[in-house]
């Protein structure tokens, strides 16, 4: 499938912006991240990515959207298994 060139550009433009507002509006003072507010920044990410989901549906279709979504949920559950491999390392090095 071909994707039309103002798919990529509207992508990169959301991610640039997004980035540069998280890193210089929310990431502007280091400070110990709690518990509660790394949920909700994931929340956030993760809304912001099933959302996308609703743009490729309507701009590519359905087949789109349901690709876009696997690939979505493959990605979450690597990074989720990283994390278990990273506290076993630690925990056996530890």
């Amino acid at each position: 499938m071909e994707v039309p060139i103002i798919a990529w550009l509207s992508l990169v433009v959301v991610l640039v912006v997004v980035l540069a507002f998280d890193l210089l509006v929310f990431g502007r003072k280091p400070h110990e991240v709690s518990f509660k507010e790394a949920l909700t920044w994931s929340a956030i990410y993760i809304s912001m990515g099933v959302a996308y989901s609703f743009a490729i549906e309507r701009w590519l279709g359905a087949q789109a959207s349901g690709e876009y979504l696997a690939g979505f949920v493959i990605e979450k559950s690597l990074s989720i298994d990283n994390i278990f491999v990273f506290a076993v390392i630690f925990t056996a090095f530890g």
